[in-house]
Order: structure tokens, then C-alpha cells, then sequence
């Protein structure tokens, strides 16, 4: 009888709101890992994190973390302006990583991390959750099926619904790696390139930027290489909508990473009013409704998609087989970003070359 493979341990840094309420609670549900120790600067954020989880062993510096022989990969879940710093100091130290998105603040960073990466047997994920969201998988299935027919346009509507006064500074600074451009713009850049499999090819970007934030709310148009309208509008305090439409000559698809319900194609002479659209969105309710309610174990199908990123990355490194969003990735949403970031402050459309 083959022996049951032991638990991966893990590190994480950095014990924000996403490592508290996404990465934490979905690594401890997970047989194949445990949470070895964490770090953080905060040494307040770091003890009621370590208390919360029960983690007995914790850092105010993330070094020491990475000098412990026996932690085998970290999360790195900090501002966006440490993650080279530590994603660097990571692959010398031997870890594995799970880096969240974005990758770096400069393409010069995030070249030298994919070629100290390329040095290394370590599996490296770029953190981008959203691929592993259950209808982001099956909406990839369904345009590679070409049951859309040929796809046109794709909007989206990103609003997170939170609040100034507990929302960290950096996260709305663009110099420090937050606004909607970077911070939200780094997932979609990245997911429509993984559902469409076409690059994007010019951008053109608007924001408001106020006291209290950089690029709020924001909007960004874009066009792929196969001639598809992008439509992304993003922000941080709006009333709280995670909505995508992708709309083909034959078939809309409308799917929410929100609501375990929604996944709904709607065929070109119908509309989304049609008595019959809205039985079969009634019928969809219940026939969904055993796959969701099994899902909000893990706090529902969106936090249930960092679950999947990280068993993902535990089953590569427990089987030897490369990770499936890699650095490269990382660096090619970067590249969409500096040049949304252009296009914001010229006021202008700015193209994207295609290179590697």
C-alpha cells in the first residue's frame, strides 16, 4: 500500500486582510497542508493572526521565517512594492512560492525574478485566484468549445463595496503599487487573456483620482489581438459586483464569481427579460443550489478558488509537474498594467507590442 505523501509546510507572509480571510482558512482546510508559521511587521496584525489560527510560531521579520529549514514554501501575500524583495529572498532560501498578483513594480524587477526563478527546481505560482474560480473554469471550456460563436466584446464590472476608513493606504496609492489600475486591473489583465487565449494589444484608460484614493473609479478599453472589445471598470468602494459578460455572435454568456447561481447563456434572439430566461434562471437556482451550498464550506465559490490555487500548487510540488500560471504570466499582466498606467496619464490609446 502506497504511504500517504506528508503535509506541505508552509509559511506565509505578510497577515492582512487576504492572508486572514482567503489564504489562511483555505490552506487549514486542506489534508495536504499545514501552516508552519507566519510573519508580518505588524507585530499587533501578526499576533491576533497567530491566535486566530493557532500558529505558535510567528516573525516580525520575514528573514527568519525563510532561514527555518523546515518550512517548504511560502505565500507572499504583502504590498505590492515588497514583492521583489521577498520573492527573491524566497528563491534563495529554497522555498516554493505562491506570489500574489501583481508580480513586481517594474519589468526590470520582474526579469530578474523569472531568471533567478529559472535557476531553481522550485514551483513558483503567480497568484492569480481568479483562474481557479469553478465558473471561470467552466466559461474557458465553453469559448473553447466555440458555442459563443465568434466573440466580440467582453465587460466587465469589478467593485469591492469597502470602507475608507479601514481600507490600508497602500492598497489606493499608485506609487505603492494599490489603485484600480494595478491592484484590481493586474486580475482581469490576466483572466481575460486566460478565458479569450488572445493577448491584449492597445489600451486606452480613465480614472478619477481623489483625496482618498488614486484611479476610483476606473475604466480601462482595451482591443486583442483577434479584434475583442475589452470594457473593464473597476473600483474599490462601490457597492460590491464581481459580474463578466462575454458576448459572441451566436450566444451571450454572463457568469458572477459572486453568486454560486450564476452562469447563464443567453442565445442572440433572446433576451435576458424573456419569461422563458427567467424560468430557466429559477430552474438553474435549485439545480445549482446542492454544488453551492457545498461550496460555502469554504466560505463560497470565491474563496473556495484560493482553495484550489493552493491545492494546485501542492499537487505540483508533490508530483513534480509545472505549475499552470508562472512568472511569464505575472509578467505579461505587468506589461498591460504599465501600459494602462501610460495611457491614464497621456490621455491617449497606447499599444502593446507583441514580443515574449
Amino acid at each position: 500500500m502506497a504511504q500517504p505523501q506528508k503535509k506541505l509546510r508552509v509559511g506565509i507572509i505578510g497577515c492582512g486582510n487576504v492572508a486572514v480571510q482567503r489564504h489562511l482558512p483555505m490552506l487549514r482546510s486542506l489534508k495536504s497542508a499545514e501552516i508552519a508559521a507566519l510573519a508580518d511587521s505588524d507585530k499587533e496584525r501578526l499576533e491576533q493572526a497567530a491566535g486566530r489560527f493557532r500558529i505558535e510560531r510567528s516573525f516580525t521579520n520575514y528573514k527568519e521565517l525563510l532561514s527555518d529549514p523546515s518550512v517548504e514554501a511560502v505565500g507572499i501575500l504583502v504590498p505590492l512594492e515588497h514583492h521583489f524583495e521577498i520573492a527573491m529572498a524566497a528563491l534563495k532560501a529554497n522555498k516554493h512560492i505562491l506570489l500574489e498578483k501583481p508580480l513586481t513594480m517594474t519589468m526590470s524587477e520582474a526579469d530578474r525574478l523569472i531568471e533567478e526563478a529559472s535557476r531553481t527546481d522550485r514551483k513558483v505560482l503567480m497568484g492569480f485566484n481568479k483562474r481557479w474560480h469553478r465558473r471561470t473554469q467552466r466559461a474557458r471550456k465553453i469559448i473553447a468549445a466555440r458555442k459563443l460563436g465568434p466573440i466580440r466584446l467582453v465587460n466587465v464590472v469589478c467593485s469591492s463595496g469597502l470602507d475608507h476608513e479601514t481600507t490600508p493606504a497602500w492598497r489606493v496609492k499608485r506609487a505603492r503599487g494599490g489603485g484600480n489600475f494595478i491592484e484590481k486591473g493586474a486580475h482581469y489583465y490576466d483572466l481575460c487573456r486566460f478565458l479569450l487565449r488572445d493577448d491584449i494589444r492597445e489600451v486606452y484608460a480613465v480614472s478619477a483620482s481623489r483625496e482618498n484614493g488614486d484611479d476610483e473609479p476606473a475604466i480601462v478599453t482595451a482591443r486583442t489581438s483577434g479584434g475583442i472589445f475589452l470594457n473593464l471598470v473597476f473600483s474599490d468602494f462601490l457597492p460590491s459586483r464581481n459580474e463578466i459578460e462575454i458576448f459572441g455572435e451566436d450566444c451571450a454568456l454572463g457568469f458572477s464569481l459572486h453568486r454560486f447561481d450564476a452562469f447563464e447563456l443567453i442565445a442572440s434572439d433572446t433576451h435576458s427579460g424573456d419569461f422563458s430566461t427567467r424560468l430557466r434562471s429559477l430552474a438553474r437556482f435549485f439545480k445549482e443550489l446542492p454544488a453551492g451550498l457545498l461550496q460555502y464550506r469554504y466560505g463560497g465559490d470565491y474563496t473556495a478558488a484560493f482553495r484550489a490555487q493552493w491545492k494546485h500548487l501542492i499537487d505540483c510540488i508533490q508530483n513534480d509537474d509545472p505549475v499552470e500560471c508562472t512568472l511569464k504570466d505575472g509578467r505579461y499582466a505587468l506589461r498591460i498594467t504599465l501600459a494602462v498606467l501610460e495611457s491614464a496619464a497621456a490621455g491617449r490609446p497606447v499599444k502593446i507590442a507583441a514580443t515574449t
